[in-house]
């Protein structure tokens, strides 16, 4: 329990730093040719790293709570045999 809480924990550190601090890793990475081409219109890579960002925050909160597990049992389960 301990340790989902402490790796949840810093899966949100993560996620915040990339939403906050978007324009230095930008800086520090380059562009990404892919996002450019696909996100044109919504800021690109900016919004590349803002979205992935959020992401790993909320994957990191259902980690913590233990959702995580039944998301992947109820979405992979029927391939794997699991009810």
């Amino acid at each position: 329990m301990f340790g989902q809480i402490f790796l949840g924990l810093i899966g949100i550190g993560i996620g915040i730093l990339l939403v906050l601090k978007t324009e230095t890793l930008l800086e520090f990475t380059g562009r990404i040719s892919w996002v450019e081409e696909h996100f044109r219109g919504f800021g690109g890579t900016r919004m590349f790293y803002k979205l992935l960002g959020v992401l790993i925050v909320f994957i990191s909160l259902m980690y913590m709570t233990g959702m995580l597990q039944n998301v992947i049992v109820a979405m992979f389960g029927r391939f794997f045999g699991a009810r």
